[in-house]
């Protein structure tokens, strides 16, 4: 009997204890030092916002006439698509302001008069290829842009020679040319040549006594 008693008593005392602890928090808890996880109340996904651009207007474009024999039509196709290609920036400037590309035997020049703007390529320039055929195109496109911007501002009046020949205008239309030369893989000496050969003056020789 007195061994009975000496084991019940220990074990009220720890059923006692036990129940002391729930009663005053539950079971016990270790801490652990870390990264504390946070349940975040859940919420609907935010719909992605979608800026939507509005679409340039693409400027009035010429469909390019070719005027000539096989080989000259064949051979402006290739420097346009080379432009179109390699140089669009440039490329959509023509597509502006020449409506026709016209092989005469000699004498290049841009008729920005004509409706459309006409481009008349000599023999020889479109014998020299593709890379300065091309860049020939760019270069008079730009007098054709000179031409029609002042037009397009003052459209009662003449366009006075200045605003797109002469000395001023060719250094624009040369600038202009060299970038699209360097675009479409002109080598260096073609390069260096656009960059000097302002000092000739040629701009100065008639149309009729243009060899090129």
């Amino acid at each position: 009997m007195n061994n009975i008693k000496y084991f019940l008593i220990p074990l009220i005392i720890f059923l006692l204890i036990i129940g002391f602890s729930i009663a005053c928090g539950g079971t016990p808890s270790t801490t652990t030092v870390g990264t504390v996880e946070k349940n975040e109340p859940e919420t609907e996904p935010k719909e992605e916002e979608v800026v939507r651009e509005e679409p340039e207007q693409e400027p009035e474009s010429y469909e390019i006439e070719i005027i000539g024999d096989n080989d000259f039509v064949e051979e402006t196709n290739k420097a346009l698509n080379l432009l179109k290609s390699k140089a669009p920036i440039h490329y959509a400037i023509i597509e502006r302001y020449i409506g026709v590309i016209e092989w005469v035997e000699a004498g290049s020049g841009m008729f920005a008069w004509e409706d459309p703007p006409l481009y008349r390529v000599g023999e020889v320039t479109v014998n020299e290829g593709t890379i300065w055929y091309a860049g020939t195109i760019v270069h008079d496109s730009v007098h054709s842009k000179q031409y029609h911007d002042y037009l397009a501002e003052n459209p009662s009046g003449p366009v006075p020679d200045e605003v797109w020949t002469g000395e001023n205008a060719e250094a624009q239309c040369l600038n202009v040319q060299h970038d699209a030369l360097e675009k479409i893989g002109a080598d260096q000496q073609t390069l260096d040549w656009i960059k000097s050969v302002i000092e000739t003056k040629y701009w100065e020789v008639p149309y009729e006594e243009r060899w090129w």
